[in-house]
């Protein structure tokens, strides 16, 4: 059964999501910075999307929206390992349907990092090599995967770009960025309830 969350969630809703993302790090650190992570003041700040059975979770999604761009996007993810084949399918076409019934025009997947570098005939040395990361680079990332399973849906594809020195390796700037990304987060700030929007239309008055 697919439903919407809304926050604040209760103990026992926080305790069933800390559950499945223990399970699905697996002693794993969370990245923390391009992605979303867990943790409950985090997961507090907007509505989670999940698929529960005999109510269990055994899926769930964290929703970030922008209102001035007309968009909804999926933040965290995780499921359980005894979740069926195509779970998290399943919890996307479901909340697909859901942002259009919230008359949101556009869903964003996120970035595919990667994909199409270093294929253009007109491309650098470097650009090729960083290609062969995109098809190998599976056990730091599965950047091939992540494209073909987001491709699945028939997103429009937009182009987005990393700018770095002409005398730069790009080895180092991979190298750069893959510590960047999996930095690691300790926790999310909490929410301070004294700056909620009918105090700050106050304090504006």
């Amino acid at each position: 059964e697919f439903k919407v969350l809304t926050p604040p969630f209760s103990p026992e809703v926080i305790a069933q999501m800390q559950a499945i993302s223990d399970e699905w790090l697996a002693g794993r650190d969370e990245k923390g910075y391009s992605l979303g992570f867990f943790d409950p003041n985090y997961l507090q700040r907007g509505e989670v999307a999940i698929l529960e059975k005999d109510d269990r979770i055994e899926a769930f999604a964290s929703l970030v929206v922008s209102h001035t761009e007309k968009q909804m996007a999926v933040d965290l993810m995780r499921f359980t390992a005894s979740a069926p084949n195509g779970v998290m399918d399943v919890l996307f076409v479901n909340v697909f349907k859901y942002a259009k019934l919230q008359n949101y025009e556009t869903f964003n997947l996120g970035m595919s990092p990667l994909a199409n570098v270093g294929l253009h005939r007109q491309s650098f040395g470097r650009e090729r090599l960083a290609n062969l990361v995109y098809q190998f680079g599976s056990k730091v990332y599965s950047f091939e995967g992540l494209h073909h399973y987001k491709n699945k849906f028939s997103p429009t594809w937009q182009a987005m770009y990393i700018a770095y020195s002409r005398k730069s390796s790009i080895i180092a700037v991979m190298i750069g960025l893959l510590k960047v990304d999996n930095k690691g987060v300790a926790h999310a700030p909490e929410i301070d309830l004294r700056y909620t929007k009918d105090n700050l239309d106050e304090e504006d008055n």
